[in-house]
C-alpha cells in the first residue's frame, strides 16, 4: 500500500511543479504587460511598429518633426492605451493608398497630445490637395476612445454623409473635421 501513496505523492509533485513553470513563463514571457512602456518614434512606419507589437500601455514621443507619410491604418487595440506627444510640429499626412481607410482606427484608448500640454503639434492631415475621394474619416472609433489635447487637430477630415452598413442595415453618419 506505501507505493501507491508515493505515486500518488509523486503525481501531486509533478503537476504542482508543472503549473509552477507555467506560471513562470507566463510572468517571463509578459513580464511588463501591465506597465507603461515610452518609447520614440521617427516615422509612420516605425509608430505602427512599436503599436503593433505590444500590448502594454505606450507613451510615444515622436521625434522627427516635418511630415510623415501614413501609408496604412495603424490600429488600437481593445487593451491598449496609447499617447502621443510630440516637442516638434508634425504632420501626418495620408497617403493615396490610405483613400478608402482611416489613419487610426481605434478599439482602445487614442490621446494624441497630453494634458499638461507639448511644446510642439500633432496634425493628422487628410491630404486633400494630394488624396481626393476618399471614402474614410481619418479617424474611426469602434468602441474606443480618442482625446484630442492643445496642439493637437484634425485637417482636410471627410466631412460628409456617408453609408455604412451593419448587421445588413444601412446607416447614415457624419464625420468630424474640417474638409
Amino acid at each position: 500500500m506505501a507505493k501507491p501513496n508515493n505515486k500518488i505523492k509523486l503525481g501531486n509533485i509533478i503537476i504542482k511543479v508543472i503549473f509552477v513553470m507555467i506560471i513562470l513563463l507566463f510572468i517571463v514571457s509578459n513580464r511588463n504587460i501591465y506597465a507603461t512602456e515610452y518609447k520614440e518614434a521617427n516615422s509612420w512606419n516605425q509608430l505602427k511598429e512599436i503599436i503593433d507589437n505590444t500590448l502594454n500601455d505606450l507613451i510615444i514621443t515622436l521625434k522627427t518633426g516635418g511630415d510623415w507619410n501614413a501609408n496604412s491604418t495603424i490600429e488600437i487595440g481593445k487593451t491598449q492605451k496609447i499617447v502621443l506627444k510630440s516637442t516638434n510640429n508634425i504632420i501626418m499626412k495620408r497617403s493615396s493608398n490610405l483613400k478608402d481607410a482611416p489613419l487610426f482606427l481605434i478599439k482602445g484608448s487614442l490621446d494624441i497630445g497630453i494634458k499638461e500640454g507639448m511644446t510642439g503639434t500633432i496634425t493628422l492631415d487628410g491630404n486633400k490637395s494630394v488624396v481626393t475621394g476618399c471614402s474614410s474619416t481619418l479617424v474611426r472609433i469602434e468602441g474606443g476612445i480618442l482625446n484630442l489635447f492643445d496642439n493637437a487637430k484634425l485637417c482636410n477630415n471627410m466631412n460628409k454623409a456617408t453609408k455604412m452598413t451593419r448587421d445588413g442595415t444601412v446607416k447614415y453618419y457624419t464625420a468630424f473635421g474640417s474638409a
